[in-house]
């Protein structure tokens, strides 16, 4: 039997489809040029282009892994991403030094996988328990792959050689927009976590039992959505919002509805989501009465009393919250912006098409807001001679790690890191099968490739159904609230499942010490190890590991960077430690809003 038929039996063992596909795969001749070399493991040249070394392609990969796995540890990587397969050596080469024990390997060209099938035996790839390969020419394949099995910071390994050609660098461009999402993410969870705890546990009362977007599920369908935000354009829409609201449902995200009233917009759905005190204070002397308010359960508590239109919540995104939710409360989708959530809603309302007004993500005209806006007027009242309007705004304008992006009139316009990825969460919901048909009404917004502009002018001739709309939203609101079912997570229960918890990883704690001694024997330590197993195995079996590992993105973070078997005592007690403090944090909060 051959090099290349014994790969293919191992092959079909994990990828059939995949192996049914390269048996039927012709590889030309011209384009793929295998080398002898003095090491004895072949070299490859691919259209002209050496993919490895032509001296020693083994040494070459070893070398250069050890450089990369090196960087990868002090990074805290958790997987080996591998942009195109060659021949295999940098794989093989990662497998014999100290990585991040989870590999993906992405080779769309199928003609150069099947070349390397044929020259080297690469069984153990093949078979390896933590690799997976990975053929596919579509980049989102990779990253719902990754989200699947939870890899939150993947390092990338490029051929050189190959890493400009369009089919691999789609990959690479990709994995660099996940790492910088994740990235982001992990940031906003080191910053919110603790205060998205606090605030549902000060909603719990509110959670259980206001009335859910569930209710209001294809409740629009007949009308498209207007989704007003703050940003600069809107001021040069505002205008047109009269006429547009007699033509489509009006969706305002917090920050612009001070503005909205002002000029005598009435929005029929107000979306709250944000933690943080701060932005409550666009809605101070609001009358709301008359609009839906769409909350997050973890939305400052100052919300509620502030407001007095008819509230609906979401489902919580984050373990705790869903300990607390009713069942089958909806989610809404969350691009990490109140856009994004609105967006969200007005697809759960059945909007066939979207138009955006003043969701720029972007800073046209070098401003951050609508004029009029909170923040505009908080700026205002806070100048001084030294720190005026324009030194705040700039502040404010390179606070996000500034980038320039292409506008629908194919400009450049300053943006940044944050707005991208609400960019890129926008263009991957809106080309989702039946997503809504989204436009946007000005050209200066951030151009998004499956926005399409809409002048909004020409909305003049949607059909007139603002009666209807009032029609639909006063049954709603009439409407009895459907009956759920209360959550069984009680203060008393969770404060006492956490005392138990918090008694189990102070003995976890004690058991590590007692490890680290020197002086303790073989039989002891073995003791403790059980122990320790033991109670590893409880926590991994809790409702709550998921609510206690919430507030612990620094120590996965330090133990993915210290994988080493020598860190492995210290990796538990950071582990513990970390667990321990988050367990604390939540008995304090449960002792302090048990009487809410």
């Amino acid at each position: 039997m051959n090099i290349y038929k014994k790969n293919l039996l191992f092959l079909k063992e994990h990828a059939d489809n995949l192996a049914y596909s390269l048996e039927k795969t012709h590889v030309s001749s011209s384009a793929y040029q295998i080398i002898p070399t003095k090491e004895k493991n072949p070299s490859l040249q691919w259209k002209g282009k050496l993919l490895h070394s032509k001296y020693a392609p083994y040494k070459e990969a070893i070398q250069v892994m050890k450089v990369q796995l090196s960087q990868i540890q002090r990074q805290g990587n958790d997987a080996l991403v591998f942009i195109g397969i060659g021949l295999g050596y940098y794989i093989q080469a990662s497998y014999t030094l100290p990585n991040p024990d989870f590999f993906v390997i992405v080779e769309p060209d199928r003609e150069l996988l099947k070349t390397c099938m044929i020259t080297r035996d690469i069984q153990d790839i093949l078979q390896h328990n933590y690799t997976i390969l990975l053929a596919e020419k579509d980049p989102q394949q990779l990253i719902e792959l990754l989200k699947q099995h939870h890899i939150r910071n993947p390092a990338i390994i490029n051929i050189s050689a190959i890493q400009q050609e369009r089919q691999y660098r789609v990959f690479t461009e990709a994995l660099r927009k996940y790492q910088s999402q994740q990235n982001i993410n992990t940031n906003t969870l080191k910053r919110f976590g603790s205060l998205w705890v606090r605030n549902l546990l000060r909603n719990k009362e509110i959670i259980e039992h206001e009335r859910s977007i569930e209710e209001l599920s294809h409740a629009f369908s007949f009308t498209p959505a207007l989704v007003c935000a703050a940003g600069p354009t809107l001021n040069t829409l505002l205008p047109h919002l009269k006429e547009l609201v007699k033509r489509m449902l009006c969706i305002s995200v917090d920050t612009v509805l001070p503005l909205l009233l002002k000029r005598g917009i009435d929005p029929d759905i107000t979306v709250v989501i944000d933690p943080q005190y701060w932005n409550t204070r666009h809605l101070d002397a609001l009358n709301t009465s008359n609009s839906i308010i769409i909350a997050d359960t973890t939305t400052y508590p100052r919300v509620f009393r502030l407001l007095s239109g008819h509230l609906f919540l979401g489902g919580s995104l984050f373990p705790l919250g869903k300990l607390f939710d009713p069942p089958n409360r909806p989610v809404l989708g969350a691009g990490g912006s109140v856009v994004t959530t609105a967006w969200d809603l007005a697809r759960l309302l059945g909007a066939k098409k979207i138009y955006f007004a003043g969701v720029d993500l972007s800073f046209p005209f070098s401003l951050s807001h609508a004029q009029g806006t909170f923040f505009e007027q908080l700026w205002k009242k806070e100048s001084h001679r030294t720190k005026s309007i324009d030194t705040s705004l700039y502040e404010y304008l390179c606070s996000g790690d500034t980038l320039f992006v292409k506008n629908y009139l194919n400009e450049m316009v300053r943006s940044d890191r944050r707005m991208q990825l609400y960019q890129q969460w926008l263009q991957q919901k809106c080309t989702e099968k039946g997503a809504p048909i989204t436009y946007t009404l000005s050209k200066q917004s951030a151009y998004i490739q499956a926005i399409s502009h809409k002048n909004p002018v020409d909305c003049f001739e949607l059909p007139l159904v603002r009666e209807e709309i009032d029609k639909k939203k006063n049954y709603l609101l009439q409407k009895k609230k459907q009956s759920s079912t209360a959550s069984q997570c009680s203060f008393t229960k969770l404060h006492h499942d956490f005392a138990y918890l918090q008694r189990r990883i102070n003995e976890a704690l004690d058991y590590v010490e007692f490890l680290k001694n020197k002086n303790s024997s073989l039989q002891e330590k073995n003791n403790y190890l059980a122990r320790l197993a033991i109670i590893d195995q409880e926590f991994s079996q809790s409702q709550y590991k998921d609510c206690i590992g919430f507030l612990m993105p620094e120590a996965v973070q330090y133990i993915f960077q210290h994988l080493n078997v020598s860190d492995a005592l210290q990796n538990s007690q950071v582990l513990y430690t970390a667990c321990k403090q988050s367990i604390e944090y939540h008995i304090h909060l449960f002792h302090k809003y048990a009487t809410f």
